[in-house]
């Protein structure tokens, strides 16, 4: 099936935590519509096709109109964090059962004993070791005892396991005794299996295997529920389905059933990729991608135009908090976009502590029962009940009038709280966003200032649900200057994943002192690994012309523990790359040693399918001036000022060049943006709202 795009409607689908999001784009006009839709978390592809039926019916068409469907979600790491994934099953070498249990023997914070790791997904009597030994050349050292395997599998079958993950010490190496326990194990049928060596082919046994456990624990329900989705859309004439990934790239179903931990943040991930293609229409190449919505909030950043990509990645079980501590989770060793996301939403649940302090999150209302506001039967106060209390969001307007909300359940739920800690409901709503503002602060902080980086030369760029409401409260904590609130920001996750190309990524283990390895060796591994990626855009039907090949090198100290990544495009001899590695160590150290021998660990490759792009032509302006788009005032309580009465615009209304000027609302359909005293919004022509201190800039 081609993975390209083809004769009409292309639809971006983004399943959260509250809600699913739906952007149609039809090539032809290059019109766009959205549409925003309560998830269901029971069964995700009823939210799905009902908001596919909605948004096509809005426009007149039909779902036989739409040719490419592109879908995110975040049921893979829902997955985990609740842990309800498959019963899963691991089979590695005898000796090396408990990997999973005493992982990297490092704590997540040395002085601090409340930080643990969570439980390892498959139970110790479901760790089993065979017979077998290979060593790091790939020599065998002691063949695979097949009888074993055969008791291991009827172990398995006994204690109703549902997902196999095979790990074998150096597979990376030699993966021959790994595909002879795959053969074994599909000749039992319906038994989903994770084979190491073919979804990580890389040294370190603890994250490869911890990789290797996700994907078997979360495979059988995202490829449930993606073939169920794609027969589903099958059904209704659409032509066909493409998976968003973590790393920023698209794949075929086939392809992500197989490496369902590639999904694992494959809906915030468009995101970033929205906030890197809007930066680089409006000249912006430093960003800071702020995503709030309903459940978690995102944040990330975008340096020269391009999303930071990380080979390393953690999630935590719900009962880990906000997942900011590194070390208190399970790895993952795939290219995923680094982000840090915390239990702050517009869902997210405010409750008292044991020593009586006010919290948020992380759990969530979700979209089932939802905040109190919802009226569907939550009674817990939330970020969206503190909104409506405050007059931040409009309770006959929510989704643009589509769903009323409750002003009354909110004063109710946070009444609960405010007797608790004897402060007035307005106190409590205040409170409430104070401390999401500093967790989300937080997230902001650990993807900026502690790495080295000034947030005051990036902009931010804000979106989710609820991101615009409080997002200069967040900007001032951090000291950000420029804010970009970009059009239909609720479905601006959904929008990315209509700019995204088709990816894979293919890495090599094969280590060497690069004072004993030759530029043909170089160039041979990586010829290899092109030829591959060719094969494979080949199969997505990606035209010779539309093909991109990048190289990069995981690269060390002889000595060192761990690897940087450095680019090895466009390079004419190692000793460039040598000297790229050091400048690139300069950054992420604050020194380097070029007299040091330097090795060589991973090659890896990304190859691309460059995919067209929704064009977005700049507006005219300046037109008219803003009060044409005013449409009421309404107070609103902001914790300096008291209560304040606000001009409230309409956002649809407002053109190019024209500015509102705080303290005032912009209410569009699936979101308000609160424009603090002080602060001015300019709409951009790209139809973005640029909000800065005094004045935006265009």
């Amino acid at each position: 099936m081609s993975t390209m795009t083809g004769p009409g409607l292309l639809l971006g689908a983004d399943i959260g935590g509250t809600f699913t999001d739906l952007m149609l784009f039809d090539p032809a006009s290059k019109k766009m519509r959205f549409s925003k839709i309560l998830t269901t978390p029971e069964n995700h592809s009823e939210g799905v096709m009902e908001g596919i039926r909605r948004v096509t019916e809005a426009d007149g068409h039909s779902m036989g109109d739409i040719y490419s469907v592109i879908h995110g979600s975040t049921i893979g790491i829902n997955t985990v964090i609740e842990r309800r994934g498959a019963k899963t099953g691991l089979i590695t070498t005898s000796g090396f059962e408990d990997v999973l249990l005493i992982g990297r023997q490092t704590r997540p914070r040395i002085y601090d004993w409340t930080v643990g790791r969570p439980s390892p997904l498959v139970p110790g009597n479901l760790r089993k070791g065979v017979t077998e030994r290979i060593d790091h050349h790939g020599e065998v050292l002691e063949p695979l005892d097949a009888v074993e395997v055969k008791r291991v599998m009827e172990c398995f079958r006994e204690n109703g396991v549902e997902s196999i993950a095979v790990c074998l010490l150096h597979s990376y190496a030699n993966p021959s005794h790994e595909q002879a326990i795959k053969e074994a194990i599909e000749q039992s049928p319906d038994v989903y299996i994770s084979v190491s060596s073919e979804l990580l082919p890389e040294f370190r046994e603890y994250e490869r295997m911890s990789t290797t456990v996700v994907n078997s624990y979360i495979g059988p329900i995202v490829s449930s529920y993606l073939g169920s989705l794609e027969s589903k859309l099958k059904d209704g004439g659409v032509g066909q389905l493409l998976v968003m990934e973590a790393n920023g790239g698209l794949t075929s179903v086939e392809d992500a059933v197989k490496r369902t931990v590639g999904t694992i943040e494959s809906g915030p991930a468009g995101g970033v990729l929205a906030a890197a293609y809007i930066g680089g229409l409006v000249g912006r190449g430093n960003l800071i991608s702020f995503d709030m919505g309903g459940t978690t909030a995102k944040s990330s950043i975008v340096v020269d135009s391009l999303p930071l990509v990380t080979t390393m990645y953690e999630v935590s079980p719900l009962e880990q908090g906000e997942r900011l501590v590194r070390g208190s989770g399970y790895p993952i060793k795939t290219p995923v976009i680094d982000l840090v996301e915390v239990g702050a939403g517009g869902g997210s649940v405010a409750w008292i502590d044991a020593g009586d302090a006010l919290r948020v999150g992380p759990r969530s209302a979700g979209a089932d029962p939802g905040p109190a506001c919802y009226d569907r039967g939550g009674v817990e106060a939330t970020i969206t009940d503190a909104y409506v209390v405050l007059g931040r969001i409009d309770p006959g307007y929510f989704l643009g009038g589509e769903m009323r909300l409750d002003p009354r359940a909110s004063c109710r739920a946070l009444d609960g709280i405010a007797e608790a800690l004897g402060i007035t409901r307005l106190d409590t709503a205040e409170g409430i966003l104070s401390v999401a503002n500093s967790i989300m602060a937080r997230g902001v902080r650990y993807v900026t200032t502690e790495r080295g980086i000034d947030v005051k030369d990036f902009s931010m760029v804000a979106f989710g649900g609820a991101a615009p409401v409080q997002v200069i409260d967040l900007a001032e904590i951090v000291g950000v200057n420029e804010i970009i609130v970009p059009p239909s920001p609720g479905v601006f996750s959904a929008f990315g994943f209509l700019v995204a190309d088709l990816v894979h990524n293919y890495v090599r283990t094969s280590y060497s002192l690069c004072s004993e390895t030759s530029w043909n060796r170089v160039e041979g591994i990586f010829g290899e690994l092109e030829e591959r990626g060719h094969t494979q855009l080949e199969i997505d039907s990606v035209p010779p012309a539309d093909r991109r090949m990048t190289r990069s090198l995981d690269m060390r100290y002889a000595g060192q523990s761990h690897e940087l990544n450095v680019a090895a495009r466009d390079a004419q001899s190692l000793g460039e790359i040598v000297s790229r590695f050091h400048g690139v160590h300069e950054r992420h150290y604050g020194y380097s040693m070029p007299e040091e021998e330097v090795a060589i660990v991973n090659y890896r490759l990304v190859a691309m399918g460059v995919r067209p792009k929704p064009a977005m032509e700049p507006r005219e302006g300046p037109s008219g001036d803003s009060d044409v788009a005013q449409k009421g005032e309404r107070r609103v309580h902001f914790n300096d000022e008291g209560w304040v009465r606000c001009s409230v615009y309409d956002r649809d209304l407002l053109k190019s060049g024209n500015v509102v000027h705080g303290p005032c609302v912009v209410e569009e359909w699936d979101t308000t943006t609160v424009v603090n005293e002080g602060y001015a919004g300019t709409v951009d022509g790209y139809g973005n709202l640029i909000l800065a201190k005094g004045g935006g800039s265009i």
